[in-house]
């Protein structure tokens, strides 16, 4: 299943909402399921304006990625990456802005995210095959500390 990052529409009516809720688990759990785990990695972004999965991130479908910035960075995507992977960027240092441009990362509000230490940002990728379709990158929550 794929999820659809077009609900719930606008004008839904809330009765609606505890279909779309177990369909969203029931596809998050076919994710994790098939990737058998979570994992973690950490990254140091020192220039560069994308990562790639299977290289730079894992490929696993659930990853909580702890980012470094040896200065301001701006990234812009996540290459490679499979139609429901979940990746939650943590910055542990650093400042690093996650430029949305709708067709990379979508993040709520249409705005680049600025993330400073301690910020926490969510995404879930909507489209991409692992082999050369890279979908986009939808915010599913975002938490900020500063």
């Amino acid at each position: 299943m794929t999820l659809d990052a077009t609900l719930p529409a606008d004008d839904d009516f809330w009765s609606t909402y505890a279909a779309l809720l177990r369909a969203t688990r029931a596809a998050v759990n076919v994710n994790a399921a098939s990737s058998a785990l979570v994992t973690k990695s950490a990254v140091t972004i020192n220039g560069q304006t994308t990562l790639e999965s299977g290289v730079d991130v894992t490929s696993v479908g659930i990853e909580i990625v702890f980012l470094t910035a040896t200065g301001v960075e701006i990234l812009n995507n996540i290459t490679n990456a499979m139609d429901g992977d979940i990746k939650v960027l943590w910055v542990v240092s650093g400042t690093i802005t996650f430029a949305d441009d709708d067709t990379k990362f979508s993040n709520d509000g249409d705005d680049d995210f600025s993330a400073s230490t301690g910020d926490v940002i969510a995404y879930t990728n909507n489209g991409g095959d692992g082999d050369g379709t890279d979908g986009y990158w939808h915010e599913l929550f975002r938490t900020v500390r500063s």
